[in-house]
């Protein structure tokens, strides 16, 4: 390809990603009752995240530090002290933040001209969330005698293996114009599989975020 050099290789020194999935969070995993299932039912939540890689290696493969940042939310009917559903509305937000390694082999590609660039990445999470009543406010709850505001920050980890492909490959005069007139060296559609781990370490006073989902998107390497 017209963008490589002698090697084979043209160095990048970051990515963007737009990803977006469906996400399932196990709250009601491990507790009485399923406040979960009762408020929202089985309805997954959308989500959409945005990714910014920093890479500090080009060699056999490519290896960075990537921070994510993603929202989601569900809307659902509010529980009464009784466990009967209420008329009100209710809903809850995530905004789940991530900081992960990421390591991209890109050597299918670049050596053998295949337009497959497996990705793997491992990190930590951070997710805040909040509840908030029909009317838009931060819902509250009692929390042994006293009423506690229903906003918080729950750990965690998460680790995922994608599939990359190259649509240069497909269409190397476009790929030429993007990276001359915007800097863009390589350009992706994917598909990942992640396990996210998100209850405070196992902690049984925090809310289970957990999950494994398929993200799908679109990456742009620079």
């Amino acid at each position: 390809m017209a963008k490589y050099d002698d090697e084979g290789r043209l160095p990048t020194s970051g990515a963007i990603e737009l990803r977006m999935g469906v996400y399932l969070p196990e709250i009601d995993s491990g507790v009485n009752g399923s406040p979960y299932k009762t408020t929202f039912g089985n309805e997954s939540m959308f989500l959409t995240e945005l990714q910014f890689d920093s890479q500090f290696y080009n060699g056999f493969g490519t290896a960075g530090v990537g921070l994510t940042v993603g929202l989601m939310d569900i809307t659902g009917e509010s529980v009464n002290a009784d466990g009967t559903t209420s008329v009100d509305k209710t809903e809850l937000n995530l905004l789940p933040m991530r900081l992960s390694l990421v390591y991209r082999f890109d050597v299918l590609a670049v050596d053998l001209d295949l337009p497959i660039v497996p990705v793997f990445k491992a990190g930590l999470d951070y997710y805040i969330w909040w509840i908030t009543s029909g009317q838009g406010d931060i819902a509250t709850f009692n929390n042994g005698g006293s009423t506690d505001n229903a906003i918080g920050g729950t750990l965690g980890w998460h680790a995922s293996m994608g599939i990359y492909i190259l649509l240069d490959w497909f269409d190397e005069v476009s790929a030429d114009t993007l990276l001359f007139d915007f800097g863009i060296a390589n350009t992706y559609l994917f598909a990942d599989f992640t396990i996210y781990q998100v209850d405070d370490f196992g902690s049984s006073e925090s809310f289970n975020f957990s999950d494994q989902n398929v993200m799908f998107g679109i990456a742009f390497e620079y």
